[in-house]
């Protein structure tokens, strides 16, 4: 991160915006880089998201969904997902707009859901039962390897989630808001339309 904040400011960039993982810590480190190599010469802004709803149907998650079974090591722990649109309207609006230069904003959906509830949420809008099984991080990561994920990439990801679903993301924020000035897009109305596009045909 730092050599390339230094490249884009050495060819005249004179705004950065980095998406960043809420409650992080090695993020929050490249957060720091950021604005150490920024300086006096670049604008920069932070956006922290954390688990995006798309992931259950564009992402690692999505087989899952279509196929019934949602196993994912998370226990009882809420997290108010967000939508990737917002983030992405977000995302567009810090880099294009003015107001927004050393701002650190932490973007969530309205509220948060336990993995179970997701899973009732999905069934709701799809018509078919999906049903969510906690399991342990070392399972989730041998079942990602099973599905040919490589080992150390499913080591990255399962450590990952042992250590941020921990309840620590759960509170909501005012980002989305604070940003666009209106209210973050609902998991239920994202689940409606994705299914209306089909993305979870069984």
């Amino acid at each position: 991160m730092g050599a390339f904040t230094r490249l884009a400011v050495d060819r005249g960039v004179r705004r950065v915006v980095l998406l960043s993982g809420r409650g992080e810590p090695e993020a929050q480190r490249t957060e720091q880089v950021l604005r150490e190599e920024c300086g006096g010469d670049a604008a920069w802004t932070v956006v922290r998201s954390s688990f995006f709803a798309q992931n259950f149907s564009e992402g690692f998650l999505v087989d899952a969904v279509r196929a019934g079974v949602l196993p994912f090591p998370a226990g009882d722990v809420a997290e108010p997902f967000v939508d990737a649109d917002d983030l992405a309207d977000v995302a567009v609006a810090t880099l294009t707009e003015p107001g927004h230069e050393a701002q650190v904003y932490e973007v969530t959906g309205p509220r948060s859901l336990r993995f179970a509830e997701v899973a009732a949420e999905i069934s709701a809008a799809s018509g078919r039962e999906v049903t969510y099984v906690p399991v342990t991080v070392d399972q989730f990561a041998a079942g990602l390897v099973e599905e040919g994920v490589p080992a150390e990439f499913a080591a990255l990801l399962s450590g990952l989630f042992g250590e941020v679903l921990d309840g620590r993301n759960a509170a909501l924020t005012d980002g989305v808001r604070r940003v666009l000035g209106r209210e973050p897009r609902d998991f239920s109305e994202y689940a409606r339309s994705t299914a209306a596009l089909a993305a979870w045909t069984f």
